[in-house]
């Protein structure tokens, strides 16, 4: 999960977990510590349809 996330940052792709601009390592660190809660992923892109956010979200109440 670290080398894609690292990839993506390296190409421009901001990274963000529950709202807050976060590197690779934090966002591979949280989700491994955390395995019992799910994490969506939202692939955000611009106006020319160009990958430019990758945000992870712990979603509630599953």
């Amino acid at each position: 999960m670290i080398r894609k996330l690292e990839l993506y940052a390296r190409h421009g792709v901001e990274l963000f977990l529950c709202g807050r601009l976060s590197t690779p390592e934090e966002i591979a660190d949280e989700i491994c510590m955390h395995e019992d809660l799910p994490y969506m992923a939202d692939f955000v892109r611009d106006d020319d349809e160009k990958l430019c956010q990758i945000r992870y979200d712990r979603l509630q109440g599953l």
